[in-house]
């Protein structure tokens, strides 16, 4: 069974590089409400981790062709497609 993305997540997909190249949360934060161009909540950089956390377990999920990987211990979090 498919797991589907949602319309965040989706966004997501999108602003993070394709090359491998590491984006850390707040750039993607920056990234994710400049393209709705909306102003960044207050706790915006959190729920995009949070986001990124849900999107990393469907991907695995589905069995994607990539994988969405993150550091462990290091802040900010940082994100990568592999």
């Amino acid at each position: 069974m498919k797991h589907e993305y949602n319309r965040t997540e989706e966004r997501l997909l999108k602003i993070i590089p394709q090359d491998g190249q590491r984006i850390t949360t707040d750039a993607l934060t920056k990234k994710f409400y400049q393209l709705g161009k909306r102003d960044i909540p207050k706790h915006g950089q959190q729920m995009i981790a949070n986001a990124m956390r849900a999107l990393a377990t469907k991907v695995k999920k589905n069995r994607e062709a990539f994988k969405l990987r993150r550091t462990a211990e290091e802040r900010p979090t940082q994100f990568w497609i592999e």
